[in-house]
């Protein structure tokens, strides 16, 4: 079997998704990839997925030729330094091979235990074992639920480099060479090696220069040959990058470069002893962009991090960003490019690499001459950046870059004796010490006159203090207050001053995207910058990767999201709706199979139409950060609801101040000896209760606090802050509720405890007890748990932590109960507790306590009901606050509960066909109830909806099927075929796919149960309503 008759069987001809050779131009972010693995890996075709409507693309597998079954390993070996491709096909001779494209094992030696699977050239062979590495499995997402866990993030090239690095780092330290000298010397042999395997410092320049190449590479490595090649390249390549010292005290020895030397040859840096790790890397293959994980290094050992604001930008993200931008405004000859802060060079070099793919598909003969590269680069790529060493790397990332288009990369080609390398410091690339807001002159003089097209970066993330000592701080807290008024900033947050600042160097078609924290959003004191912002902005589109902060960025605290927009003189009319995309870990398909719900990195984000939410202009303009919160969590019904009870009852900050009551944060106890700040003794505090919040960490929903939560307060720890006054003592006073910082519970008391740090307490007069545990009820109900949720600023972005102003926005319809009513509310408060104590009590005896439990959320439920009835919802309404709190609130943080993703009931399907036709049913017609015939199909990973609107009602009750019947089964792959050329992809793109036929309407949805969910079938009721209407 040859390799189109492989490829055959697995569908990859006929299929879009598949790149042959001959289309491997087609995607500009791509192309210069596969050509490389074309010309040095055999590569014969691509599958991607994505590419239907846009260039980006996410490649999948690489399908390779090997001539031996030895050079399978070596195929294996280029392409997992290509980094890009999760799977790799080969092609022996004798079998057909998959082998990881992200893992790599160097101390493997035969090449059959590297591959994960190895199959005889058999169509019964490659059907039974490659099943999922069919066109259509892949295109439904099957193959990474038996081969994702082989998609290991942290075995990839650039992390195995990075950790290798970091551990010759220690190893030259250890042997007294100075932290910032071992990172340069590293840094420089980084460099050396990429220049090396890439020909650019080729065996006829060390001929040139009179330089032995094992006088800088290998084991015998010596300073004279090191600091003479290195002198050589920095005339040559017009840039001194990593500057080490030759003499003097702190230099390094023979000792360390040949240490360095040695390693990177393969030899470990202790013993002496061949080592692979090193040998598994070849600098060649591993793109451009790894420099920036070598810098990332740099910045976080050296504490730049921190100090700077800034982080490594991932390549996906990177690409991510610059595909919304080329999608509205093409990169191409005659539109230059700015990133204020480029650190590394990462968005830089992917635009300038786009920038020479759209001109080489624009040339007869595939080619640019260097001097055309060179003008692409000077004429089009700017950046500028606080760091000497990070304009550095980019000055050399791009100059490779533009080698790697030139054949030979060294340039010893008798027409290209003239040509010289761009001088690109304080031409294109500028080191400012004060930074952005202090640019140097050669900016000014150097920029396009007309603006730039496109502005791009990750700008740093700091909130800046006059304390600081850095100049470009002091330069960038001038430009805010000189420019307070017209641009906003709040907190000092510098990021948001770049947001700014750069609409001051767009040109009038210009777009900005700029990696910006997520907060940005919601913060509560970023509601001037978020109204003034929005105002004056055209913004067209926010990704909010909030729920991603964990699987994005190495080592993350803070979430982040991606904002692209334009400034003009002249309101654009059609700005004035915003998309919104707030990816969720659970629908990224490619991360791996959601079943084993790890947390684990991703290596690319697709972006699914099921996450896109539009947010009006006119909204978001108020500043407020609700609209964005919702369009990440909920829908136009939550909020629907929401403002029609915020409209219809008080906020507990009005119904406090009508009651008398008292709302404060807890105080903290301390010790006098301990205490840093002035303290005042507290006498009353003696022998009183405080509660141990460590005790309670996983309780959930409690009315008492159990007895091993308490603790009587010693002497010696009755002290508090004098500046926090007497006031958090009050709330210690019965009667009170103590809430947790979390919402997780609210407990009423009529004894005197201490309300802890963070905690808020609410206290009264002795007469308003009843209302107190009414009000106990409420804030411990399913739907005040939803309000907080979805209302306040940081909960389910950053942190689970609402705040006492979150709190008092909390509409409260306490006051709509009669004085009986109220009793009663008070007796049922009675009730839980003591059923809660029975609870307790039982705890010896299962059987008892599963008993005692039942009764309890007999109880609880009663609750629910009262609160649902006082605030008059009706039954969908309370299908949201259900969903939301016991399915989708466990996305949070990036999770993948079990829940979430297990497969749906027949009960469940069924619930949600039910809902789908009367909600489908009442719009057309309140008189005629039976109007649309709704069936479910499932199989075991996927399912079909099938709506059909007869001419002649009744439709008929509702049906669902699993696809087993052979005519069904038909039906369905008929469909399936149907889609392939157009939504063939649906499962990681648009996992609520609708599909036209005549008078009836398809909906490919995934087995998952967060597809089927009923709230999920009053939204895709909605969705189908609206597009008949359009």
């Amino acid at each position: 079997m040859d390799i189109n008759e492989f490829t055959e069987l697995l569908g990859y001809n006929d299929s879009p998704s598949y790149l042959s050779k001959s289309e491997f131009s087609r995607y500009p972010g791509y192309s210069h990839i596969f050509r490389k693995a074309e010309k040095k890996c055999s590569l014969r075709g691509v599958y991607i997925l994505g590419g239907n409507d846009n260039d980006a693309v996410i490649p999948v597998v690489y399908v390779c030729e090997a001539a031996t079954e030895e050079d399978a390993a070596t195929l294996h070996k280029q392409v997992w330094n290509q980094n890009v491709v999760p799977f790799l096909l080969i092609s022996t001779p004798k079998t057909f091979r998959l082998y990881p494209g992200f893992k790599y094992d160097s101390k493997s030696e035969e090449s059959d235990t590297r591959a994960i699977l190895k199959i005889s050239k058999t169509t019964n062979q490659v059907l039974e074992k490659l099943s999922e590495f069919r066109a259509d499995a892949i295109d439904i997402g099957r193959v990474w639920k038996k081969w994702g866990r082989e998609v290991s993030v942290e075995a990839r090239v650039d992390r195995r480099l990075l950790s290798n690095l970091k551990k010759l780092g220690e190893q030259l330290i250890k042997n007294d060479l100075p932290r910032h000298l071992a990172h340069a010397l590293i840094g420089k042999y980084v460099y050396l090696h990429y220049l090396r395997d890439r020909n650019i410092l080729s065996d006829r320049k060390f001929e040139q220069w009179e330089i032995e190449p094992r006088s800088v590479f290998g084991r015998d490595a010596t300073p004279k040959g090191f600091f003479k090649v290195a002198e050589k390249l920095d005339e040559w390549l017009n840039g001194a990058l990593f500057p080490i010292p030759a003499r003097g005290k702190n230099a390094p020895c023979l000792r360390h470069i040949r240490m360095v030397a040695s390693t990177f040859a393969g030899d470990h840096p202790i013993s002496g002893q061949m080592h692979l790790d090193f040998k598994a890397y070849n600098f060649e293959y591993i793109p451009t962009e790894t420099l920036s994980v070598v810098y990332q290094q740099f910045l976080h050992d050296e504490g730049r991090e921190k100090g700077q604001g800034a982080y490594y930008t991932p390549v996906h993200l990177v690409n991510f960003i610059l595909d919304e931008l080329d999608a509205k405004l093409p990169l191409q000859k005659g539109r230059s490019v700015f990133d204020p802060a480029c650190g590394s060079g990462a968005f830089l070099v992917q635009c300038y690499r786009l920038i020479i793919e759209r001109e080489l598909t624009q040339n007869p003969e595939n080619r640019l001459r260097p001097s055309e590269l060179r003008d692409l680069l000077v004429r089009h790529i700017y950046g500028l950046d606080v760091d000497e060493d990070a304009c550095g790397i980019t000055e050399l990332s791009l100059i490779l870059t533009l080698l790697d288009y030139v054949d030979p990369p060294d340039l010893e080609k008798a027409c290209y004796k003239k040509f010289q390398l761009p001088v690109l410091r304080n031409q294109n690339i500028f080191h400012c010490e004060k930074g952005f807001f202090a640019p140097n002159s050669a900016f000014e003089e150097n920029k396009p006159g007309k603006g730039f097209d496109w502005i791009v970066g990750n700008p740093p993330w700091k909130k800046l203090s006059r304390n600081g000592d850095e100049a470009s701080d002091k330069a960038a807290l001038d430009w805010m207050e000189n420019y307070q008024k017209r641009f906003p900033v709040s907190d000092n947050q510098l990021a948001e001053a770049f947001a700014w600042g750069v609409t001051e160097y767009i040109s009038k078609q210009g777009l900005i995207g700029l990696l910006m924290p997520a907060a940005t959003l919601f913060k509560t004191k970023g509601k001037t910058f978020r109204k003034c912002f929005f105002s004056q902005t055209n913004m067209w589109c926010v990704a909010n990767f909030a729920n991603l902060r964990h699987l994005l960025f190495e080592g993350a605290a803070s979430p982040a999201a991606a904002f692209f927009y334009s400034f003009a003189s002249d309101r654009d009319e059609t700005y004035h709706r915003i998309i919104s995309y707030a990816p969720f870990a659970v629908n990224q398909s490619v991360r791996h199979d959601t079943n084993t719900r790890k947390r684990t990195k991703l290596w690319t984000i697709a972006v699914d139409a099921s996450e896109i939410r539009e947010v009006l202009r006119k909204d978001v303009i108020s500043g407020s950060s609700l609209y964005w919160k919702l369009a990440m969590w909920g829908s136009f019904r939550d909020r629907h609801l929401l403002r029609s009870i915020g409209k219809s009852f008080p906020t507990l900050s009005d119904f406090k101040d009508k009651h008398g009551l008292f709302i404060h944060p807890g105080l903290e106890l301390r010790n006098k000896k301990d205490a840093k700040d002035p303290v005042e003794y507290i006498p009353e505090l003696i022998g009183n209760s405080e509660i141990d919040m460590r005790v309670l960490r996983n309780h959930r929903r409690i009315f008492s606090f159990p007895d091993e939560s308490l603790k009587k307060v010693e002497p010696e720890r009755a002290y508090v802050r004098k500046r926090g006054g007497m006031k958090p003592i009050k709330i210690c006073s019965p009667p009170h509720i103590i809430i947790d910082a979390a919402r997780r519970f609210a407990v009423f008391s009529e004894e005197f405890i201490v309300v802890p740090p963070r905690q808020l307490g609410i206290s009264g007069k002795p007469s308003k007890a009843n209302l107190l545990k009414a009000l106990t009820l409420y804030l411990n109900s399913d739907f005040a748990y939803y309000q907080q949720f979805l209302t306040s600023t940081f909960w389910g972005v950053e942190r689970d932590r609402p705040d006492k102003n979150d709190l008092e926005k909390l509409p409260i319809p306490i006051d709509l109960l009669s004085e009986k009513e109220l009793k009663n509310w008070a007796r049922l408060h009675d009730k839980i507790v003591r059923q809660e104590k029975k609870v307790r009590e039982s705890n010896t005896n299962l059987s008892a306590q599963r008993k005692e439990e039942d009764k309890l959320n007999l109880l609880l439920s009663e609750l629910n009901k009262a609160v649902y009835d006082l605030l008059r919802l009706n039954e969908a309404e309370r299908w949201l606050i259900e969903d939301l709190l016991f399915v989708r609130m466990k996305l949070n943080e990036g999770r993948i509960p079990r829940e979430a993703v297990r497969s749906a009931k027949v009960s469940e399907i069924e619930t949600y066909a039910e809902i789908l036709k009367t909600e489908l049913d009442n719009f057309l017609d309140n008189e005629i109830r039976d109007q649309h015939k709704v069936s479910a199909y499932y199989s075991d990973q996927i399912a079909m909806i099938r709506i059909e609107h007869p001419e002649i009602p009744p439709a008929g009750p509702v049906s669902v099927s699993k696809i087993t019947d052979s005519e069904i089964e038909k039906e369905f792959s008929r469909l399936r075929r149907n889609l392939s050329h157009s939504q063939g992809q649906w499962m990681y793109f648009e996992r609520n796919l609708k599909y036209y036929e005549g008078r009836t309407t398809y909906f490919f949805k995934p087995i998952q149960r967060l597809s089927w969910l009923k709230s999920q079938a009053l939204l895709d009721a909605d969705e189908f309503i609206a597009e008949k209407l359009n």
